[in-house]
């Protein structure tokens, strides 16, 4: 028997496979457009104050590239994602602003990003997915435009700010928070791209968008004596001249550091005399101090002190060589004001 052996031969034709490519920037806009924010009024007495605030992005039309990670080639359009980011100061922690409130930032209606740490506090918004081709490599500087195009991303952002009031000294401010934002594009065939990284970094330079909070701070402070009563008692002529009264004290306390306006105002006001004199009957005038020498007077009182008032009346004849007998009245309004 014969056989006849047959070489077969294997082949192997291998097609072009395109290599995965990948394109991931960050912009912010050309023209250095910022972004608004809406913000209720705080008003802090007793305890800590928050609102909600809303961050609204503007549509812009021009951007120049702040970050820029390209890698491979190819030519088939490919799906990526777009999105809006920004970067604030430390969330869920207190943060000391400048003049010398504390604010807590909290509840942000976007998603953490994963590029954060103790420098870069940076949220993404959600994500838009479409197909686009490869555009070229845009460095760090480029700058491009939409044209007529709209970008459909959502475009508002809310979050929560407190305001210690324990730290807190009595006054009007205007608390100011910054924050950056900026657009992704990331698109590509490859696997995950890693250039997302460095936008946390890439926005601190952008910091020029402002949170504007205006806040108001005062203190609840408790006078201990309502009523003040002073009395001159029986009076010679003699006696009448510079005559004053025993000292009738009242405390103020303040739950928190405040500062305060005292002021004694007289209700029938002499001619010719500082509003802490008053008539006192037909005869004088009667002139109101605390402490010896003062009538008014702004002071810091600090959490939970008190601070004690001597009040005293002085008495001043009219006319020492004709003195007026009987019987006078008087009366007087101590005014406090606490900021």
């Amino acid at each position: 028997m014969n056989k006849t052996l047959i070489g077969i031969a294997l082949f192997s034709l291998a097609t072009p496979y395109a290599v995965g490519w990948q394109q991931n920037f960050l912009h912010v806009p050309s023209n250095g457009s910022t972004a608004s924010a809406t913000a209720p009024a705080l008003n802090v007495t007793d305890a800590n104050a928050s609102g909600v605030i809303k961050v609204t992005i503007p549509q812009v039309k021009g951007w120049r590239v702040i970050a820029s990670y390209c890698s491979g080639s190819g030519s088939m359009a490919e799906e990526g994602n777009y999105r809006y980011w920004i970067r604030l100061p430390q969330t869920n922690t207190w943060q000391k602003h400048s003049s010398g409130l504390s604010y807590y930032l909290s509840n942000l209606s976007w998603t953490l990003a994963g590029t954060n740490n103790n420098n870069n506090q940076v949220y993404v918004g959600p994500n838009y997915y479409a197909k686009q081709s490869p555009s070229g490599c845009h460095s760090v500087g480029t700058v491009w435009g939409l044209g007529s195009a709209v970008l459909p991303l959502d475009r508002s952002m809310s979050l929560t700010v407190a305001v210690s009031r324990a730290t807190a000294y009595p006054g009007s401010y205007n608390l100011n928070i910054p924050f950056a934002w900026a657009y992704e594009e990331n698109k590509g065939s490859g696997g995950n791209s890693t250039g997302y990284l460095q936008f946390g970094n890439a926005m601190k330079p952008y910091m020029n968008s402002y949170i504007n909070i205006p806040v108001s701070i005062t203190s609840k402070c408790n006078i201990k004596n309502q009523v003040i009563n002073l009395s001159h008692g029986n009076m010679t002529p003699e006696e009448s001249i510079n005559n004053v009264t025993p000292p009738y004290n009242y405390q103020l306390t303040c739950d928190y550091d405040a500062s305060v306006s005292v002021s004694l105002i007289g209700s029938a006001p002499v001619s010719g005399k500082t509003e802490n004199y008053t008539k006192c009957g037909n005869g004088g005038s009667c002139e109101l101090k605390y402490n010896d020498t003062e009538y008014k007077g702004k002071f810091k009182l600090n959490a939970g002190a008190a601070k004690t008032f001597s009040i005293t009346s002085t008495f001043h004849p009219n006319d020492i060589r004709n003195p007026v007998e009987g019987s006078f009245q008087g009366s007087a309004i101590l005014r406090v004001l606490v900021d």
